[in-house]
């Protein structure tokens, strides 16, 4: 079974929309893959408009947000495709934070949740970010999404990151005063705010070869599961040995022990992609 199982019966038919989705995206239909997807959303939302029970609520949310990965996904590989790595890396992290969401409000076995929260994980480990931005902000009061009610006073009954009725209850920043500051980090909760490396980079490379892959029926997007990067160097061919008090060969204008002395060797990157298609 590839949809997301154990729905109330009115939402049963949505296998074959997942299997349907699924196929265009490893075919690399990625609009209409976004468009099926986005139509379903809709429908879904429609729906709970017109119920007041809260199981139904839920599960209506658990399958939008399952869908939005789906969609996610389908932003993802596009992104990928067209040389847009930044975009393709918020677009990874936005499906990392619907799949903890699934895991956390779905915790029954599912195998396109257990593919995909292997595949997303491994992909993220070929971005070459390190460095992150993290905002500190001072802000008066936090209002429940929910109730719009002070989140952390006596007249709020929802808690933090629970599901109510099909909604999620979140706090949301409000009279915000400043901003306090601004720190580097190595692991934040938001990983979107990436310093350092730009679209140039040259560990993208890994991702052309990849698509090279695709071109050539070799590989898909969801042709694999799991990746392993292996990192060796190279003697560079270009490298010229001199004198170290001389002046270095490629035009810096600075002393060869203070340029290019330690660069005999280039680094290169080489990426296995491996485990089960998807569909097998």
């Amino acid at each position: 079974m590839y949809a997301i199982g154990l729905l109330p019966d009115r939402f049963c038919e949505n296998e074959n929309h997942v299997v349907s989705i699924l196929k265009k995206i490893d075919a690399r239909s990625y609009d209409d893959a976004i468009k099926e997807a986005e139509a379903l959303v809709k429908e879904i939302n429609s729906i709970k408009n017109s119920s007041s029970e809260e199981l139904e609520l839920n599960a209506a949310y658990t399958l939008s947000i399952f869908f939005k990965l789906l969609i996610s996904l389908s932003f993802y590989w596009r992104h990928i495709e067209n040389e847009s790595y930044h975009e393709s890396w918020c677009a990874l992290q936005d499906g990392i934070d619907y799949l903890r969401t699934l895991k956390r409000f779905y915790p029954h076995k599912n195998k396109v949740i257990d593919f995909f929260e292997k595949q997303l994980i491994k992909l993220e480990t070929l971005y070459p970010y390190n460095l992150f931005s993290s905002p500190g902000f001072i802000v008066e009061r936090f209002e429940c999404s929910i109730c719009y009610n002070d989140i952390d006073s006596d007249l709020c009954p929802h808690m933090k990151g629970e599901l109510y009725f099909g909604e999620i209850a979140y706090a949301v920043a409000r009279d915000i005063k400043d901003i306090d500051h601004f720190a580097i980090v190595t692991n934040p909760t938001n990983k979107r705010l990436t310093i350092g490396c730009d679209d140039s980079h040259a560990q993208f490379n890994i991702f052309k070869d990849a698509v090279l892959h695709f071109n050539e029926s070799k590989l898909s997007p969801l042709g694999f599961s799991n990746v392993k990067l292996y990192e060796f160097v190279r003697p560079d061919p270009e490298w010229v040995k001199l004198p170290r008090n001389s002046k270095c060969y490629c035009g810096s204008g600075k002393k060869y022990k203070k340029c290019c002395i330690n660069d005999s060797g280039k680094k290169h990157v080489h990426v296995d992609f491996m485990g089960r298609h998807i569909f097998s």
